[in-house]
């Protein structure tokens, strides 16, 4: 809008409100064709950081994962027990049935048994192994042995073969 005086001319400027006030700049900005090298550079900064906590995670799972398993192979060792019977105390080593009985009838699970690094702790595995097999040895069987060959069994003693078919019927006596 322009006013006009006979001494002045006052032309108002389209970017200002009615009110007078000057527009919000964030508003006027205009969208750069060309990103800056610096956002450009957060930008792959960004990526490469998700990229490393992706992997970061991937890693840490895995590691759970085979922590676990570490566990639960430890849970197959055979432990030493003592059984009393009859006035008799005997140690026999004895290993679990089922190796998720340890996560069963432990308390907190097999998480209990990872150190604060996320690896697992065998030490503590097996004095819980140690512990369960006194308190539920039902849960225990001791593995049993597979007994070796006798070589001497199964050979017997050599039978002559006969000549024939029809020499295996005849009588004891009548065989040329």
């Amino acid at each position: 809008m322009t006013v006009t005086n006979t001494e002045t001319t006052i032309t108002e400027s389209s970017d200002q409100t009615e009110t007078g006030t000057p527009p919000d700049p964030a508003a006027t900005t205009q969208t750069d064709p060309k990103p800056s090298r610096a956002a450009t550079d957060a930008k792959k900064y960004r990526s490469q950081a998700r990229a490393a906590e992706t992997e970061r995670d991937t890693l840490r799972d895995n590691l759970h994962t085979q922590s676990l398993a570490v566990i639960e192979q430890t849970a197959t060792t055979p432990v030493a027990v003592e059984q009393k019977r009859l006035g008799h105390t005997s140690t026999r080593n004895m290993h679990l049935i089922d190796p998720t009985d340890l996560a069963r009838y432990t308390d907190g699970g097999l998480d209990t048994y990872l150190t604060a690094d996320g690896t697992a702790d065998t030490t503590a595995v097996l004095q819980a192994l140690q512990a369960l097999a006194e308190t539920r040895p039902y849960l225990f069987i001791t593995p049993t042995r597979t007994p070796l060959p006798d070589p001497s069994q199964g050979h017997g003693t050599p039978v002559a073969p006969s000549t024939s078919f029809e020499d295996a019927f005849k009588p004891a006596g009548l065989k040329p």
